[in-house]
């Protein structure tokens, strides 16, 4: 199973649906493939840019590494790791970023930035099952 543009397209949207209905703050989103390259992002009115590319670190380190950035900064808390040593300036470990599995591979990850982290990594999750029912719809 591939990510595809379709599938990244229609995940932004009904996410934004999501967002909207919430009224809370503006927020960035985007999809990676597994080597985190974007597929599709987003921005909100009135989000401040510093999150469009939070979002897209997000996005990409939960691909990287295929864990969500949540369970990544819990990692580098109980190893007592430095993030320099991953050796990758893109990587965030902030929570807000998840990946999408077909089985047991890593076919790409969702990232969201613009709210408290606690926010953020909940509507990434809600991102993430998002684009997991358009992928599942469309096959």
């Amino acid at each position: 199973m591939k990510i595809t543009l379709e599938n990244a397209l229609e995940a932004i949207k009904q996410t934004l649906d999501f967002v909207h209905k919430e009224q809370g703050g503006a927020v960035a989103l985007t999809v990676v493939d597994s080597n985190g390259t974007i597929i599709a992002a987003a921005t909100m009115d009135n989000a401040p840019s510093r999150v469009i590319k939070i979002a897209q670190a997000k996005a990409y380190t939960s691909a990287k590494m295929k864990t969500s950035t949540a369970s990544f900064l819990k990692r580098l808390r109980a190893e007592k790791l430095e993030l320099d040593w991953f050796c990758d300036k893109n990587f965030s470990p902030l929570p807000g970023g998840i990946p999408i599995h077909s089985s047991s591979e890593c076919i790409g990850a969702v990232g969201i930035s613009g709210r408290s982290l606690d926010e953020d990594a909940k509507l990434a999750k809600i991102f993430a099952d998002i684009l997991i029912s358009t992928l599942i719809k469309k096959s």
